[in-house]
């Protein structure tokens, strides 16, 4: 017995209109998401930058009127 081919399913404007409502809270949450992700690394970028570049050259005593930065420091 050959295989029946399946109906077609039929699609209202209601459904149409339910699905396009659907992608785009889709797409805003998307959107949403990333910019949170792209917010949080780039204050843990810029964290990191300032942490390793700036504190290295920052002055922690001063000897004789010579100031001694992190770096030379360590």
């Amino acid at each position: 017995m050959p295989k029946q081919s399946p109906t077609p399913k039929v699609i209202t404007k209601k459904h149409m209109a339910r699905l396009e409502r659907e992608r785009r809270q889709i797409n805003i949450i998307r959107g949403i998401a990333l910019t949170g992700i792209l917010i949080v690394v780039g204050l843990l970028g810029y964290g990191y930058l300032k942490l390793n570049f700036l504190q290295l050259r920052e002055p922690v005593a001063e000897v004789n009127g010579v100031k001694i930065t992190t770096g030379e420091g360590q």
